[in-house]
């Protein structure tokens, strides 16, 4: 296949790839597509409703426009001959109507002096005459003036018009003057109208007899002159402004959409770019298939939005009626939109680098491209109107054109401007929209940075990925670091150095590799050794031990500081594109695509592999049946469990039968069933069929020793053992078998056991433990009773308020008698049951609200079999396991009988959605913190033994650690209540809001959190240091800023899920858990009563044993019946003795005769337990944990000792 030929089915593979996503991918189809159209529409639309352009209509001016008849008028009748008479006759009610007439009193003359002072004049030059027109004038204006702002007077509201009125009977003269608000709109025609109406009633009225004469009405109107062309211009460019800022605001969305794939491919959890790099796709195809496919979808609201700025007619973007636009205005706004897709595009994949998690990477960029884009456009038009900025925001823009959303606004804007000038300056298409006074230098600039951003792009990853060593090395003082080197290891190393350029045909071949971090961390230290071709190799070690970073620098993912490898007969530093070609790389997080189905993954790493299309259904089919995920065919790989995900990630690393396939930890998350069938998957590749040289990393001996001919065993960074399991064996095999043997005991109840004590699953030495971490919820605190009644409360209310159910729920009360913790609801049928560690419904704890169900009844719901099956348990069953859910089995129960015991119709799933949502509320808004600060002592229980055990910790010379998914504030109040003001100094760190169990299963940074302000800081955590308090995070930063790993860590708290089965499981912690139902049930389990019952159905269980052997050899029938009324007696015997403990439920830790299935995590995934934390302090720091032996029904029944 030719190099052009590979590249070209990258790219189809990467653009199908991107297209199956898409599809599946609603959210951000909406957010990429939908969302800017939508903005862009409704902005348009609701600015072309209220800005709409059409000529006034006629106006009628009368008073009615401020308060009708009722608008208070002052006049001022002159004094001179003839005068009065005349004056006060016209402003009568008469015929003076429309407002009413107020006389005011002026005095005679109106001012002392011809050069009065008025509102702070004073008229010297010229001078009034004070007794004349002009002297009155002032003095009228000045009197409404103040009157009208209650100065010297009372004050009038109202007034728009006033009158100074004069004449001469004598001479028939008549005169007045108009006073007018001239906030008022057309308040001097009004009330010179209301004037010469008055005095044309009172002329006509004294020279006719007709009585109709003072009731002549005189209408004025208003005619507004159209609109010119370049008013409309004017006022079309500000409806044009507004929506070239819509625009803008909308296209910053479009980054946002992009970067959050592009984040998420690469990110540390999931790195599936890396993936499909290290499969063989080039960083060109990459890229370009990306940079197509996402101006496809921006072509979506781009020719949208041209569509809408049609529609809409914005004028000064589109040319239609617009005599001063140019004809290539609407085609140049579409060239600067076809730009500025080509540039936002790369612009965005430049920022990508600068993001870690896609969540925080989305909300950056929206406001990063609204700042840059929108506000920058804003702030430059502002510039521009000022004659003193203007020509420094000349300069200014060739450095803001970088960002491609102020291009885009900033052209709009500029075209609208530059039709504004055509109009002012009568040079109609004078301007052309390409020219630098218009959106010449933003084409060019997108055109420019379109290209430049997608080089700058291409660049960083191509330093990133193939960066030379010189350029990597970091500061390392201690390169030459003297360290015993076993025997084995410095003979590999010698025979790799002098084999070392010489055809050897070894198909992994490691000189001298070496990773020192900055801050002169050393991960990996000189490893040195080779495989031949078809060897399976084991990298086997604890987490820390930097197994997953040696694969990561041979992948390419890390650049080595020292040293380097060959794959292949190619060198990782100098021929990456060539190793890329000869390996299979499954990490050990599954970087997969969640929306892809198993088959389309497959087809994707087939395509890249460059398996030619006609046998790539047989491939792809054949590897789906060689992992036996032939069912899970077209499932979404987000919907499949751990270990199918890793069958999937085995698969994709060797479809194509690469030469060199890596493994880091491919059974993880498998039960032994699906481990031992992966097992034989490598062997049949490696070992049997020697088709591929393997490399794998494991915590498990077994495992290598299942696959490995060779074993390297890791301990921080070094090799310090390697060669066969048998060879390892021989070495470093010695151990010691002790046997003990004691006489065969009846049973005896043991009522010496106190709970006071730690029980043991696993064994546990207390010396090998540097770092005890805490959980604070019913660990480090806890709660009186009083905390159920409150969850219960406020959940209940929540429902009633908030979800409208029946307000006679809101009666309902807290029983603390009914429910424990290790319940499960069954969604689908609205019960709450207890199930065993077989995953078998308990025969007497399956309740319907607040009824208990019969066995046949039980029997009948399930379809006669009270097991649950695997897909059951996984989509109907919700386990309720910690002790917060006490309260909320409780209130399921009373709200399914309410709904019982009143016939209302309900569905089980929407109640159980809706109890989980009320609890949910309780928790996440703060009320129930709130509550329990408030009051203190009412909800937690003072514990004066809690100091002294966590001061015992730290003198012992051990680290220690509080976790816990509450906030700062509440734990805060909490803590000093129970230690005191200083009780962050009894923890080496400090966590809060850790949102747990995503802690463990999510790589996320720690934000330090500002405790006087209650801010979560921004800058970077290099360091955790005592006394501060963290957030967020995860385990893979605390290990990594901390060196706390693996099975040194001892991490202590009461939930399962949330505490102890990730820790246990997914890093290698040691877990203690918080059980207080300990301490009931061991002082129910003493009493005289309950061993009665436990004698009793001892007996009877070895009665029942001994019958049914006799039964193997002599089958009689009056036996089968006795056995069966022996079994009806058991269980009459089972659950009273389980009412002792509660009366409903029974044990936490059984579920009729077996372990429940709270008893089996526990047994699983907890060291250590007990009934208090505190309980520690009766163990020495050094003491050592040893389980008691437990026998299987096979077994010699033997009671063990008690080692605790």
């Amino acid at each position: 296949i030719t190099t052009e030929s590979i590249f070209q089915r990258h790219l189809r593979a990467l653009l199908l790839k991107r297209f199956r996503y898409a599809k599946r991918d609603k959210k951000a189809i909406i957010y990429v597509a939908a969302l800017p159209v939508l903005l862009i529409g409704v902005g348009l639309g609701i600015l072309k409703a209220s800005s709409a352009i059409s000529d006034d209509p006629l106006k009628a001016l009368t008073t009615d426009a401020y308060s009708g008849s009722a608008t208070p008028t002052p006049y001022f009748c002159q004094v001179g001959a003839g005068l009065d008479e005349w004056c006060n006759e016209v402003m009568t009610p008469t015929y003076f109507s429309g407002a009413t007439s107020q006389p005011i009193s002026i005095s005679e003359p109106a001012f002392d002096s011809n050069s009065p002072t008025v509102f702070d004049v004073t008229y010297t030059d010229p001078s009034i005459n004070a007794s004349g027109a002009t002297g009155y004038t002032l003095a009228v204006g000045e009197h409404v003036y103040n009157r009208g702002y209650g100065k010297g007077s009372d004050l009038v509201e109202g007034q728009y018009g006033g009158f100074l009125v004069y004449g001469d009977s004598n001479q028939n003269l008549f005169g007045y003057n108009v006073f007018t608000n001239t906030t008022a709109p057309h308040s001097s025609a009004i009330f010179k109208a209301l004037m010469d109406q008055a005095v044309y009633r009172f002329f006509a009225a004294n020279s006719s007899s007709d009585s109709a004469a003072s009731t002549v009405n005189l209408k004025v109107n208003n005619y507004p002159l159209p609109y010119t062309e370049a008013a409309k211009t004017v006022l079309n460019s500000n409806s044009s402004f507004t929506a070239a800022l819509f625009i803008c605001i909308a296209f910053t969305f479009l980054p946002a959409s992009i970067v959050v794939f592009l984040v998420k491919e690469k990110q540390a959890a999931h790195n599936s770019k890396h993936q499909q790099l290290v499969s063989g796709v080039s960083l060109p195809a990459f890229w370009l298939s990306n940079y197509i496919w996402d101006f496809i979808m921006y072509a979506i609201p781009g020719m949208c939005a041209l569509i809408l700025i049609f529609i809409f007619n914005i004028t000064a973007l589109t040319g239609q009626d617009c005599e001063s636009c140019s004809s290539a205005t609407f085609p140049s706004v579409i060239l600067l939109f076809i730009l500025f897709g080509l540039a936002i595009c790369p612009f965005t994949y430049c920022l990508s680098f600068l993001f870690r998690e896609h969540a925080s990477a989305q909300t950056y960029t929206i406001v990063l491209n609204f700042m840059i884009g929108v506000v920058l456009m804003i702030t430059s038009f502002i510039l521009d109107l000022f004659g003193s900025t203007k020509d420094v925001n000349s300069v200014l823009k060739f450095f803001w054109r970088f960002s491609p959303l102020f291009n885009l606004g900033n052209a709009l804007l500029s075209m609208v401007t530059a039709d504004v000038d055509n109009v002012q300056y009568s040079e109609a298409g004078t301007t052309s929209p390409f020219s630098g006074d218009v959106m010449g230098f933003e084409l060019l600039y997108l055109a420019l940075t379109a290209v430049g951003y997608m080089s700058l792009a291409l660049y960083i990853d191509y330093a990133k990925t193939f960066a030379k060593t010189k350029d990597n090395v970091q500061n390392d003082d201690n390169f030459g670091e003297n360290h015993e080197i076993d025997e084995d290891v410095a003979r590999e190393a010698e025979r790799v150095a002098r084999a070392r350029g010489d055809a050897d045909g070894e198909a992994v071949k490691l000189a001298g590799l070496r990773k020192v971090y900055p801050g002169g961390k050393v991960a990996v230290r000189n490893l040195s050794f080779g495989l031949k071709r078809g060897e399976c190799f084991g990298f086997l070690g604890i987490n820390g031990a930097d197994k997953t970073t040696t694969m990561k620098m041979l992948t390419g993912d890390v650049q080595p500081s020292h040293g380097t490898a060959t794959l292949g007969g190619f060198d990782i530093l100098s021929q990456q594109i060539e190793v890329r070609r000869q390996i299979g790389y499954c990490p050990q997080f599954d970087a997969l695509f969640d929306l892809l189905s198993v088959r389309e993954h497959l087809e994707l790493f087939g395509a890249i592999k460059g398996i030619p299309h006609s046998a790539l259904d047989r491939v792809v089919m054949e590897k789906i049946q060689q992992l036996n995920l032939g069912d899970f065919e077209h499932k979404l790989a987000g919907s499949l469990s751990g270990g199918n995900k890793r069958k999937l990630s085995v698969a994709i690393a060797m479809i194509g039968n690469p030469a060199i396939i890596f493994l880091d930890e491919p059974s993880t998350g498998m039960d032994p069933v699906s481990r031992r069938f992966m097992w034989d998957v490598i062997a049949d590749i490696s070992t049997r069929g020697k088709e591929s040289t393997i490399v794998l990393t494991t915590h498990s001996m077994e495992e290598c020793e299942a696959l490995c001919s060779r074993v390297g065993i890791m301990v921080g960074g070094r090799l310090r053992c390697y060669g066969s399991v048998q060879h390892l064996k021989s070495r470093f095999g010695d151990g010691l078998m002790f046997d003990v043997k004691r006489d065969v005991q009846t049973f005896k109840p043991n009522d010496s056991i106190q709970s006071d004590v730690v029980f043991a699953n696993n064994h546990l030495r207390l010396s090998g433990i540097d770092v005890v971490g805490f959980d604070y919820d019913y660990t480090l605190c806890h709660y009186t009773e009083e905390l159920q009644h409150l969850i219960y409360a406020m959940a209940r209310d929540y429902m009633v308020g908030k979800l409208r159910y029946p307000e006679g729920v809101s009666v309902l009360q807290y029983d603390p008698s009914f429910a424990i913790r290790g319940l499960t609801i069954d969604k689908q049928k609205g019960l709450l049951c207890k199930i065993s560690s077989h995953q078998k419904l308990s025969n007497t704890a399956v309740f319907q609200g607040r009824q208990r169900l019969s066995r046949d009844e039980i029997m009948e719901l399930y379809g006669g079999s009270r097991h649950i099956s695997v897909q059951d348990r996984d989509y109907n069953m919700e386990p309720l396991n910690d002790l917060f859910s006490v309260a909320h089995a409780c209130l399921f129960a009373d709200v399914v009988q309410y709904m019982i015991d009143r016939d209302i119709e309900y569905e089980p799933i929407a109640l159980v959605e809706d109890v989980n949502q009320a609890i949910a509320n309780v928790h996440l808004s703060g009320e129930m913190h709130k509550e329990v600060a408030h009051d203190l002592p009412k909800y937690i229980e003072p514990n004066p033994t809690l100091r002294p055990l966590l001061e015992r910790i730290r003198n012992s010379g051990k680290k220690s650690f509080l976790c816990t998914n509450s906030s700062f504030s509440y734990i805060n109040a909490g803590l000093k209540y129970m230690l005191g003001d200083d009780w962050r100094e009894l923890f080496d760190v400090v966590i809060a809001s850790a949102r747990k169990p995503k802690f463990y299963t999510r790589q996320r940074s720690f934000r330090k959190l500002d405790t006087g302000h209650k801010q979560v800081q921004w800058h970077a955590v290099r360091a955790l240091h005592r006394g501060e308090v963290y957030t967020q995070g995860s385990v893979y930063q605390l290990s990594k800023l901390t060196g706390w790993v693996g099975n040194r860590v001892l991490y202590i708290g009461d939930n399962l899920f949330a505490d102890l089965v990730e820790p246990s499981r997914a890093n290698g912690w040691r877990t203690g858990a918080i059980i207080r139902e300990l301490e009931d049930e061991m002082r129910v389990q003493r009493t005289p009563e309950y061993q009665r019952l436990a004698f009793q159905i001892n007996k009877i269980e070895e009665l029942m044993r001994n019958i049914q052997n006799e039964l193997r050899s002599e089958p009689i029938p009056q036996n089968h019946v006795f056995v069966d009324q022996l079994v009806n007696v058991h269980e009459a015997l089972q659950m009273e003795m389980e009412n002792l403990i509660n009366a409903n439920f029974g044990s936490v830790f059984r579920a009729d005769a077996y372990p429940s299935q709270f008893a089996f995590l526990v047994q699983r995934y907890v060291d250590i337990y007990s009934a208090r934390l505190e309980n520690l302090l009766e163990y020495p720091s050094s003491h050592t944990f040893y389980p008691e032996r437990i026998a299987m029904p096979h077994e010699y029944p033997a009671e063990a000792p008690r080692c605790n």
